[in-house]
């Protein structure tokens, strides 16, 4: 049984499983190059019949995620909630979802159809596709789920029971008029960014603010009491600037850092009273969709203590859909979907047959991994950052040492000097890698089984130890979103470059951050690694072929046979 998983909204991906493993998953942005693509993923399923081999006639169904359509329960709270709130936007709401959904379908069927006859197509709810992704991933026996987004299918939030025997099971459904995505989202326009994109900065940002008025008044827009998410008729359902004259005037008095606290405490606040009114205690607890994107919020669930475990599904977002999409058709079918053991699904760097290079780069090449990390090791004690191109790339927003920048954590100016290279401006800091051995110097109460570390997907505070020696990745409220990692990782050149580095220099710490310009996706090829060494992204390549590559000059590009 051979499952193609699709989806063509924001963040555009396929997946292709195999029986009852996903052996490949591709987020459209990587190859198209434009950030949070939207449209049907149509390069990446190019890649996967020319590049992987798969033809037509192997793909037995379809899998179609993201818009199905709303649930009965989504449009019975839709409608509950529209006469209450007595909002006259919720019919403009309703309109603009519904049409804007039938084009997400529409170009789904206009495109598939193109390149496939006669296919099974099984369309699937967009959160029960985040919730089966996330369910099967983990690979927990029995759990809960909450999956909660901006929008989809109508719904905004959704609490499920799982498990393997029984399936997955609707508990309670918020209708998208509730969206905590959705004030998060106008949060981030009212303070200039961009919603779908910026959602990170202004949880950078809140770390800087205190609690203010703001936090009641923002409560009384939109709120939780006795298992429900209650709104005002101010709460306006738009993400739109020009929708948030009322908003814009409550926040009106206080600084971007108030504002972005009190968004995210009343997203920790609401969120939280979900949990322990849904979830009972000591039962594992699985989440997705864009909000557990949100790393602090996901550290304010650990630290509750409420539930026996929490897996965050590491492509939380719409990108994920393609991938819960097969796992629904697969338990459709009979199968149980394999437990995810890592996020490098997607191209292989040596897949890359050729690339375009300079006559002013110089390869240099190691004849063992021993020899090559001990040179990076030296070249990032000497100050440099080193790019990162080894085996498959990242599932999933994080560059997990697939196609990652790596570098010195121990000087805070280096964050100002590296994001000045990369023209990007965060509030947050670099993020850490260091190995499992060493986490709990350097995190309070850090959980050896935390699988989370693993995928970036959760902070923890910060250890003295930490903020003395490795400050770069210390955010102001001590914390860290960290990924560790064992001598049991795949990416073996990126293992031994952390064990080189802790060995030869005593540097037990790196960051390690995307290997992109700012507003650019995560590089996929060396072609994509090599423009990004050209802006001077980093100072040399490292790849898999066991090469360091640095540019001289940039004269005449040249196709050179990767025979390297």
């Amino acid at each position: 049984m051979n499952i193609l998983g699709i989806n063509n909204a924001h963040n555009s991906s396929i997946s292709y499983g195999i029986k009852n493993e996903i052996v490949f998953a591709l987020a459209e942005e990587r190859i198209s190059r434009i950030k949070f693509h939207v449209g049907f993923p149509r390069m990446s399923l190019n890649y996967l019949l020319q590049n992987k081999k798969v033809k037509s006639s192997d793909i037995d169904i379809i899998a179609y995620g993201g818009y199905k359509g709303p649930s009965l329960e989504a449009t019975k709270d839709y409608i509950d909630c529209a006469i209450k709130s007595k909002n006259k936007k919720t019919a403009d709401r309703l309109t603009k979802s519904l049409n804007v959904d039938h084009q997400f379908s529409k170009d789904f069927y206009e495109n598939i159809h193109a390149f496939f006859k006669d296919k099974q197509i099984i369309e699937y709810d967009h959160h029960l596709c985040h919730a089966a992704g996330a369910f099967y991933a983990s690979g927990y026996d029995k759990s809960y789920i909450m999956t909660f987004d901006g929008r989809g299918d109508l719904q905004s939030g959704v609490i499920w029971e799982a498990s393997k025997s029984n399936g997955i099971k609707r508990i309670k459904t918020f209708c998208e008029l509730k969206s905590l995505g959705f004030l998060y989202g106008q949060i981030t326009e009212l303070l200039g960014y961009k919603s779908h994109r910026h959602e990170g900065k202004i949880t950078g940002l809140a770390a800087f603010g205190k609690k203010t008025k703001l936090c009641d008044k923002l409560l009384n827009l939109i709120s939780y009491q006795n298992g429900e998410i209650i709104i005002s008729k101010n709460f306006i359902p738009f993400n739109k600037p020009n929708e948030l004259k009322k908003l814009k005037q409550i926040c009106a008095p206080y600084s971007d850092y108030e504002i972005a606290f009190a968004v995210q405490f009343v997203l920790e606040y609401i969120i939280s009273n979900l949990i322990f009114y849904y979830i009972p205690k000591k039962i594992p607890l699985v989440l997705s969709g864009g909000i557990f994107g949100n790393v602090k919020l996901n550290q304010k669930i650990r630290e509750l203590n409420h539930t026996k475990k929490i897996f965050i599904f590491p492509e939380m977002g719409d990108g994920g859909l393609s991938y819960g999409a097969v796992c629904l058709a697969q338990v459709d079918n009979g199968l149980i979907p394999k437990k995810l053991s890592n996020v490098y699904l997607g191209p292989s760097y040596s897949e890359n047959k050729s690339f375009n290079i300079s006559t002013g780069i110089n390869f240099n090449k190691y004849n063992s991994i021993d020899l090559l990390t001990s040179e990076v090791a030296k070249r990032i004690y000497d100050g440099q950052i080193i790019g990162l191109l080894e085996g498959k790339i990242e599932f999933g927003p994080r560059s997990l040492g697939g196609r990652s920048l790596l570098f010195k954590a121990d000087n805070k100016k280096i964050n100002e000097i590296v994001n000045k290279r990369l023209n990007r401006t965060e509030f947050m800091p670099f993020a850490p890698v260091c190995l499992l051995e060493d986490a709990p110097y350097f995190y309070h109460n850090f959980d050896k089984k935390d699988k989370n570390v693993n995928y970036m997907t959760t902070c923890y505070m910060c250890t003295d130890i930490m903020l003395k020696k490795y400050p770069a990745v210390v955010h102001i409220d001590k914390t860290a979103r960290p990924q560790v990692i064992d001598e049991n990782h795949p990416k073996k050149i990126y293992y031994n470059i952390i064990k080189k580095c802790k060995e030869l220099y005593g540097i037990a710490v790196l960051v390690n951050t995307s290997f992109n310009n700012h507003e650019e996706p995560i590089v996929m090829t060396l072609n994509d690694a090599l423009k990004s060494l050209k802006k001077n992204n980093c100072d040399c390549i490292v790849t898999d072929t066991m090469n360091i590559i640095e540019y001289e000059d940039n004269k005449n590009n040249l196709e050179v046979s990767q025979i390297l």
